[in-house]
């Protein structure tokens, strides 16, 4: 920390921590939006084809996609669970 205050490196470190939350900021935006966009998706196609939409019809598949959005989202991380598994397995 001394070095950077010495160096008077401050104003450019703030702004890369800046552009770093910015991005996550894009991503985040991205994934949350996701699921408006899948469900906007569905039931427009599903009137374009003419399906009747009732309770049973749109709850379901609502509650669907709201089940399975936590596994979804979890995914990756469970992959690098297992990933690391097998390589604390091949050090054995």
């Amino acid at each position: 920390m001394r070095v950077i205050k010495f160096q008077a490196w401050e104003v450019h470190f703030n702004g890369r921590i800046v552009g770093f939350h910015k991005l996550d900021f894009d991503w985040l935006s991205k994934f949350v939006s996701m699921p408006l966009l899948i469900s906007t998706l569905m039931f427009g196609t599903a009137i374009l084809l003419g399906v009747p939409l009732n309770a049973g019809t749109t709850f379901t598949p609502t509650f669907l996609f709201k089940i399975l959005r936590e596994p979804i989202r979890t995914f990756p991380h469970s992959m690098i669970s297992f990933a690391i598994i097998g390589i604390t397995w091949e050090i054995r």
